[in-house]
């Protein structure tokens, strides 16, 4: 009784103490959270325990070791050098620009200047970027060094404060003095380099500050000038001619050239390397190209077509140099000094000079020549000083002569009879004509005084047209590059290029074109401010969003989605066409495993693609469980075929009954597989036609493949002869005739045999095995069966029956009797041994 008392009892406290214990357990972290809004106190720092007096003489040595570690790493760098001696001509040049943007800014001084400034600033703020990175870098070290010898000198006080505490020996508290003066020098060495570390970013901070506030003054000047374009913004030039107070304009040109020189330096010097690697490369291009110049002029002596692109490959130094500028120019330096850029512009004319003649026709040479001045006018007009009167005069001066050249360009251009007038000749005469029109306008308005008008159209529309001819020059050189590069020996060791050259070249030039085109339009919007503009009214129509209920898509979405599914449709091409010409043939795979890694690949790269396009084009595929559920009743339905034939197609593939080049018989078709597709399959049949089997059929019935597994077929021919021809010399010379054709497989050999005994002949049958094809072969075996047959006497019988007449009518037995020497009693003896014969 008293256990039945007390197991209640137990259980109690066993309830009590699964409550408490976790209610104490939980006390500290409810304690937390409802203190967590009150800041929590720091935790004192612990104060330092003395070092023990048997690990002082160790820890000294390892102390002295870290201080000279500390030292060195604390001993100005060669990056910190140069750092601290380009700062001030960096300041130096940043005061300049100060000088020369601030009147621009101010007596709206020419747009282009602005936009050369602005890529000036956006260079300099590239260099102080990467100054302040190993600045804030070193001095995060210094930092860290700092706070550690810090704590380490704590550490010595407490132990040389506790010295007489622990009766050390004189000697040894003299080593932690030591020590102590050791670590306070280091102390100092790297609290000075700190602060000489930030006082330079604090400069270089300041110096970006200006800088910022320059580029975004410049860029609103820009922004508002492109707003208001079309104003007059000085006086006409007859005025402004009679009011021109400029000051000594040699002075200001010397002083920009050096400037220029000096900014030149600077970027030699500081792009050393990418500058050495450009020269690598293009050694590599040249010798690319003085090979394939030589190639070229080694076949065009039987190749009349290579004449052109011969000569442009003699010329490698130029060639080699047009590609590598265009090519790394913007790549590898888009932030480069406008007197880099511009000097970059004079090489390119140059190669402009000696390329172009081979490309145009005499009659229009001399347009060329007038049109590298116009340029060359421009880039050094470009490069003085934005002297007001002295911008506006040259910029007129290059719109009358632009207007000129483009007029003549054309004229000459429509003079010319014998030339092919296609959609290049078309572009070019369209190009001067709208030059023409432009040129002339920029005269105009810069007479009448919207100067920084008539600026933009003269100085964009010369850069248009230059960029034009130097691209074309650029295509021309690269189509001759590819077309002989096809023809090497070491590209045609691909057998895709062996085979598909002209297709490959074909899709090259293409893309080589499209490229042209898009970079051309690119830079032209530029050049006439209206970049900008072209991509927020490309990014305001790609974001328009069409609402329907609930639903909503963008045009950007659509047009990624549709543009990853093309894409991944034409990458499965290039993916199966490489595979079939040149990676599949070079294994030694089986009978229709090609075909099907082809296939497969192909429907894997469409799949990836279409999962891409989906996630990139941003569709919530939640919103599509409506069309979803449609779509599997509509395959439940109307799809179910279209269902069957895809599964009956995997199937087709991956058991491979029938392969590409099988001949095959299904019903009443009979043909050779042409293809498999995702739905059927085509046949072409021995007649020529193409048939369209759905893939369920050939899965469905029964299908006879001829060549599923052994590409030998039998081929049975049925021979009839006279009845008295000796059977085993009718076997002999049956299988002699099929051991004669050079097609007929000698294992399994050629057999003959009686089958039997027919009505009119006696029935043989020739067997024989051939890998080639049989219906030729056959009829060749039948016309060698009758000449052998009738060379040796031996007749092939026709269809023949022997008549016997029981009962002849009287005047009937007279007509055939003939002559009436036989009577109906009498019949006519028969030839054939087994009775009369009728």
């Amino acid at each position: 009784m008293d256990s039945m008392c007390l197991r209640p009892l137990n259980v109690f406290k066993r309830q009590l103490l699964g409550l408490l214990i976790p209610g104490l357990l939980l006390l500290p972290v409810a304690s937390a959270l409802a203190q967590g809004d009150q800041p929590a106190a720091p935790s004192p720092t612990p104060t330092p325990t003395p070092i023990p007096a048997i690990q002082i003489p160790a820890r000294i040595g390892e102390i002295s070791t870290l201080l000279r570690e500390m030292a060195t790493t604390a001993r100005p760098r060669e990056k910190m050098a140069e750092i601290s001696t380009a700062l001030p001509p960096t300041r130096a040049t940043i005061d300049s620009i100060e000088n020369e943007v601030l009147p621009l800014l101010e007596n709206d001084g020419p747009s282009q200047a602005l936009k050369e400034a602005d890529t000036e600033i956006s260079r300099l703020e590239k260099r102080l970027t990467g100054w302040l990175d190993t600045l804030k870098g070193r001095t995060a070290e210094l930092d860290r060094d700092l706070a550690e010898i810090r704590a380490r000198r704590e550490l010595w006080d407490v132990t040389l404060s506790e010295s007489a505490a622990a009766e050390l020996p004189p000697a040894l508290v003299q080593q932690i003095r030591e020590t102590l003066n050791a670590i306070v020098e280091t102390e100092q060495v790297i609290s000075g380099r700190r602060a000489e570390r930030l006082t330079l970013q604090a400069e270089i901070t300041e110096q970006q500050g200006r800088l910022t506030a320059l580029r975004e003054r410049i860029r609103r000047e820009i922004e508002f000038r492109q707003q208001h374009l079309l104003r007059f913004d000085s006086p006409p030039l007859w005025k402004a001619l009679g009011q021109s107070r400029e000051g000594n304009l040699a002075e200001q040109v010397l002083e920009s050239a050096k400037r220029n020189i000096e900014i030149l330096r600077t970027f030699t010097r500081e792009s050393s390397r990418e500058l050495l690697r450009d020269a690598l490369i293009y050694l590599v291009v040249l010798i690319i190209f003085v090979r394939l110049g030589r190639k070229a002029q080694l076949w065009v002596q039987t190749d009349e077509s290579l004449r052109t692109t011969a000569t442009l490959l003699q010329q490698p130094v130029a060639a080699s140099l047009l590609v590598t500028i265009m090519v790394l120019g913007n790549l590898i330096h888009p932030t480069a000094p406008i007197p880099f850029l511009h000097l970059l512009g004079f090489v390119l004319l140059l190669i402009m000079l000696r390329l172009l003649p081979h490309l145009v026709r005499p009659e229009i040479r001399p347009a060329i020549g007038l049109l590298v001045a116009l340029v060359a006018l421009y880039l050094l007009v470009d490069l003085v000083p934005s002297v007001f009167l002295l911008d506006r005069l040259g910029t007129l001066a290059l719109a009358v002569l632009g207007a000129a050249t483009c007029a003549w360009v054309v004229r000459r251009q429509r003079s010319l009879v014998d030339i092919t007038k296609d959609i290049w000749y078309r572009s070019a005469v369209w190009l001067a004509t709208t030059g023409t029109v432009l040129f002339a306008l920029s005269a105009l308005t810069n007479i009448v005084g919207a100067v920084a008008f008539g600026s933009l159209l003269a100085a964009a529309t010369l850069a248009a047209i230059n960029d034009a001819i130097t691209l074309w020059i650029f295509v021309a050189v690269l189509f001759g590059a590819v077309t002989v590069a096809l023809r090497t020996t070491t590209l045609r060791r691909f057998l895709v290029v062996r085979y598909h050259s002209d297709r490959i070249r074909a899709v090259v030039f293409r893309l080589i074109r499209f490229t042209a085109v898009v970079v051309w339009v690119g830079t032209t919007l530029d050049d006439f401010g209206l970049l900008s503009w072209a991509a927020n009214t490309l990014k305001s129509t790609f974001l328009y969003e069409f609402h329907l209920g609930e639903f909503s898509l963008s045009v950007s979405s659509v047009v990624v989605f549709i543009g990853l599914i093309w894409l991944s449709v034409k990458l499965s091409h290039l993916v199966r066409f490489i595979l079939d010409v040149d990676v599949l043939p070079r294994l030694d795979l089986p009978k229709g495993v090609p075909a099907t890694i082809s296939k497969t690949s192909t429907y894997l790269v469409v799949t990836i693609g279409s999962v891409v396009a989906i996630g990139a084009a941003g569709l919530d595929l939640t919103k599509f469980t409506i069309v979803v559920g449609a779509l599997g009743v509509g395959i439940g339905f109307g799809l179910q075929n279209a269902v069957n034939n895809f599964v009956s197609g995997l199937i087709l593939l991956f058991e491979r009954p029938i392969n590409v080049g099988d001949k095959i018989e299904i019903a009443d078709v009979s043909g050779m597989v042409k293809d498999i597709g995702i739905r059927a399959t085509v046949v072409q049949t021995w007649q020529g036609a193409e048939v369209i089997v759905p893939n369920a059929t050939l899965i469905s019935e029964n299908l006879v493949n001829w060549t599923l597994s052994d590409v030998r077929r039998r081929m049975d021919i049925p021979v009839g002869v006279a009845y008295g021809s000796p059977a085993e010399r009718v076997i002999e010379l049956l299988t002699e005739v099929a051991r004669s054709h050079v097609e007929v497989l000698d294992d399994p050999e050629p057999v003959a045999i009686f089958t039997g005994f027919g009505d009119s002949s006696l029935n043989f049958e020739l067997r024989s095995w051939t890998v080639g094809d049989f219906v030729i072969i056959a009829s060749d075996l039948r016309v060698g069966i009758d000449r052998i047959l009738a060379e040796h006497g031996i007749e092939i019988p026709f269809p023949q029956r022997d008549l016997h007449l029981r009962s002849v009518a009287e005047g009937v037995a007279e007509r055939l009797a003939g002559d009436g020497s036989r009577t109906p009693a009498e019949p006519a003896a028969s030839a054939d041994p087994t009775g009369a014969k009728a």
